[in-house]
């Protein structure tokens, strides 16, 4: 029997455009998050005895700026936020009911890595992990009741230097030329202000950025 020779099929792979190419290797992203309510603790002098007095962070805001590099589906940020919220606490110490008032505030500075997935032209997913340095400040004013005599009060403020980390999930959209949105969830950790102790933020964050 005669054998007919046939051409194998062509293959053809597409070639999918990484995120640097869909938007180009750097990018500015300014931001605006919300804190939301978390918890911590401090320990209290009441001379003779230390006591833990519990702390409750109130919804709180931060602003912050970020500077990256794209390299294919990876990128690179530098970033930089300021973190504030009010603190309230109430606990019985001696049989006193121990009221407090303060605020806590964090400058941090975190060099970001992560991968970012296209979805579309415009539309990106992204994973990130970061590892900072941070100013932390607290201050907090206890007014403890005495029967019969004016509320004793006392103020304390602590600040030191400490080390933050930070994992981030987000989406970003590309709606112009060299434009593009973002949001996002970063949870981000803060080590002990002495005699504070360590404190977990929950951030969601919204931005505009420039791609260039």
């Amino acid at each position: 029997p005669s054998v007919v020779y046939q051409e194998p099929e062509a293959a053809y792979y597409e070639i999918k455009p990484t995120t640097e190419e869909l938007k180009g290797a750097f990018f500015f992203r300014p931001f605006l998050a919300l804190q939301a309510p978390t918890e911590f603790k401090t320990l209290v002098e009441l001379p003779p005895n230390e006591y833990s007095f519990p702390l409750d962070a109130k919804v709180g805001s931060a602003i912050g700026i970020g500077l990256g590099r794209r390299l294919g589906n990876v990128e690179v940020l530098l970033k930089l936020g300021y973190h504030y919220t009010d603190l309230e606490g109430f606990e019985i110490l001696d049989g006193m009911e121990t009221s407090g008032k303060g605020e806590s505030e964090v400058l941090d500075l975190s060099l970001n890595a992560g991968f970012s997935l296209p979805l579309s032209e415009s539309l990106s997913l992204g994973c990130s992990l970061g590892f900072g340095y941070a100013s932390r400040s607290e201050t907090l004013e206890l007014v403890i009741p005495f029967p019969g005599v004016s509320p004793f009060e006392k103020f304390t403020t602590a600040s030191s230097s400490v080390f933050s980390y930070n994992l981030g999930l987000f989406l970003d959209y590309k709606y112009s030329e060299v434009m593009s949105a973002s949001l996002g969830y970063r949870l981000m950790g803060v080590s002990e202000n002495d005699p504070y102790e360590q404190m977990t933020l929950h951030l969601f964050e919204v931005g505009l950025g420039a791609n260039f």
